[in-house]
């Protein structure tokens, strides 16, 4: 989010559940407690089926890339474990993105990451877990713009919170 100050406007919002400074807005609604608990209750929530290479459906919550790094980021924080609500959501995140990963032949999860050509790309994410694909004006670009094909270890980390062994296991290091 940004803020103008010439113009006294935001050039964005933070606006959604699911996206790495979730746990900033929790913490602005706890320090804060005179703020409108809207903060907190108006965040939206987009959800997508994402069928796994077994056939299983899973109901997960979209982030704006598909990527890992902006549902498991806050966990590393905050103990979202402890709520019913967020320890699905992280789970059935982390499968689906485990289940990409193994499809995929990537040693990582997809998450805003290094490049092995160079560079790097915060646009990373898996197609099906992207919010943005639901806007037909963005399907044209995401194909060319989000990198699918980069499995990032460090957001495989940042899912230790979650299921431990999983990743572990993932990682080979048991």
């Amino acid at each position: 989010m940004s803020y103008d100050r010439n113009t006294s406007q935001f050039s964005s919002f933070i606006d959604r559940l699911n996206s790495e400074v979730r746990g900033a807005v929790a913490f602005i609604q706890v320090r804060y407690p005179g703020i409108s608990r809207t903060v907190w209750d108006n965040l939206e929530i987009k959800t997508a089926n994402y069928t796994d290479r077994n056939g299983t459906v899973i109901e997960d919550v979209m982030s704006w890339d598909g990527a890992a790094f902006q549902s498991f980021w806050p966990a590393l924080r905050n103990d979202e474990m402890s709520f019913i609500g967020f320890r699905n959501m992280l789970y059935n995140q982390l499968i689906s993105q485990l289940d990409w990963a193994a499809r995929n032949n990537l040693p990582g999860i997809p998450s805003a990451s290094a490049l092995p050509e160079g560079g790097y790309s915060g646009a990373t994410g898996v197609p099906g877990l992207a919010e943005q694909m639901l806007n037909p004006s963005h399907l044209p670009n995401y194909y060319d713009t989000v990198v699918m094909n980069v499995g990032s270890t460090y957001a495989l980390a940042s899912a230790l919170p979650i299921d431990r062994n999983a990743v572990l296991g993932w990682a080979g290091c048991f």
